[in-house]
């Protein structure tokens, strides 16, 4: 194992080699990666202006300002910005047999896992001399469900987000892409997820124009209750705006980011692909590598080059930054000491790359999802594994969790106190109501307390 760190990226021939670095906790890299994992999104202060005053235009001008900014910020005028019955028919007839194929399986997973979230919500007990407690689960009233289409379309990000407010019964919703650059503006692949989970209003405009629309309701957009999505910084500004005036949304969705930890029986060719998988998203991702063997990690810096080089542009620059400079491939003394880190790291998309994963469970107390084995990929979990992707980035999974059908529900509490509860504790009652100074409590006890009851 190496005793000091060295630099961890340098140019050879063009391509970008990472050098792997024996983890320390005081180590400027070291400390930089932990540092970075705030659960802060680095949203600038000018941007945040720029999407208020976006937000609050939409507020005052309806859909004519969800049109300016479309054609400002997108390039596309548009003369609505719901998508009508039939383009949205049309545009899902443009999706090729073998995508569809896909998307079917991954819809069907997907309901399955939340479906059995659902079997398992809502409790009853009973307690003492008679008492009754549980709780219900209820839906909310309806949700805007926010699809990103910038560095890619991510028909994918509509599953993982519509399936789950579907089986959880939300009967109100309203689905919002940005427009394609160029050909029809609606993403064919999303326009089929929307007809198969049977949402009737699709909207189709600027993203934090689309936001904001939902956040106060337009000519024909309704204001929701809750918003729910991933997109880029100008996404998340303007869903912190609909949440400051009221609207729920889920915090913590950006820019996404991986961990790895592997054992020394790890296969470096499959770890090479892995660490690359989340990190081609943009270059604002981030992969991370922890291995207990310092030949396995040099092992896995010789192929990574050549498994770049096999993407296309800008997918392997994007790549070559977010394991370079925004991640990297570490050495640690022991799987214990590396999920220490992984914990500390709080990453997204957690994988175990282990002879037996399921004995580190146990350990991991920050990870948005967990996939176990190398056999449990991040792009089958991205697509159809079933568990969440849409997930909490930038170490905010310490806090938040992925979405499900838990997401979209909320919860009622319920007792029945039986009249021995009640006599024995109604001298409490008083107490503390005296204590608080509020008198109207304490006589609904004195009352029943005069009578007897």
């Amino acid at each position: 194992m190496r005793g000091v760190p060295r630099k961890r990226v340098a140019s050879m021939d063009n391509e970008t080699r990472v050098t792997p670095i024996v983890w320390a906790d005081d180590a400027p890299e070291c400390r930089r990666l932990i540092d970075g994992r705030t659960g802060v999104l680095a949203i600038s202060e000018e941007l945040r202006r720029q999407i208020r005053e976006l937000c609050l235009r939409v507020g005052r001008d309806g859909d004519a300002a969800v049109k300016e900014a479309t054609a400002k910020f997108d390039g596309r005028e548009l003369d609505d910005v719901c998508v009508s019955h039939g383009e949205l028919a049309a545009a899902a007839e443009l999706v090729d047999a073998r995508t569809r194929e896909a998307l079917d399986v991954a819809l069907e997973r997907i309901a399955a896992f939340n479906r059995d979230l659902i079997a398992n919500s809502g409790w009853e007990s009973h307690f003492g001399a008679g008492d009754v407690w549980g709780e219900i689960v209820r839906p909310v009233s309806g949700a805007g469900l926010f699809v990103p289409n910038g560095k890619g379309s991510f028909p994918s990000v509509a599953v993982q987000i519509g399936v789950p407010a579907r089986v959880a019964g939300v009967p109100d919703l309203v689905l919002a892409v940005p427009p394609s650059g160029s050909g029809p503006r609606l993403d064919p692949a999303t326009a089929y997820v929307a007809r198969a989970l049977e949402i009737e209003r699709v909207l189709c405009a600027n993203g934090p124009a689309m936001i904001a629309a939902m956040t106060y309701g337009t000519e024909t957009v309704p204001k929701m209750p809750m918003i729910v999505g991933p997109g880029s910084l100008a996404i998340v500004a303007a869903q912190q705006h609909a949440q400051a005036v009221g609207v729920a949304t889920v915090s913590g969705l950006g820019p996404t980011d991986s961990i790895i930890v592997a054992d020394d029986e790890a296969d470096p060719e499959l770890l090479a692909y892995d660490l690359v998988n989340e990190a081609e998203h943009g270059p604002d991702s981030s992969a991370v590598l922890l291995v207990t063997e310092a030949a396995l990690a040099d092992a896995v810096a010789e192929l990574l080059p050549g498994v770049l080089d096999a993407l296309p542009q800008p997918r392997s620059d994007y790549a070559a930054r977010s394991i370079a400079v925004n991640g990297g491939i570490f050495v640690l003394p022991s799987m214990d000491e590396a999920i220490h880190v992984a914990n500390a790291l709080a990453g997204e998309h957690l994988q175990i790359a282990a002879r037996e994963p399921l004995r580190y469970l146990g350990a991991i107390e920050n990870a948005g999802t967990i996939l176990l084995g190398q056999g449990t990929t991040f792009a089958a979990s991205n697509y159809l594994a079933g568990t969440p992707a849409t997930l909490p980035t930038t170490g905010a999974a310490k806090l938040h969790s992925g979405v499900t059908a838990h997401t979209f529900m909320k919860t009622s509490s319920y007792v029945e106190l039986s009249a021995q509860t009640l006599a024995d504790v109604n001298q409490h009652i008083v107490a503390l109501s005296d204590y608080e100074g509020f008198p109207a409590h304490g006589n609904t006890s004195r009352a029943r307390m005069a009578r007897g009851d």
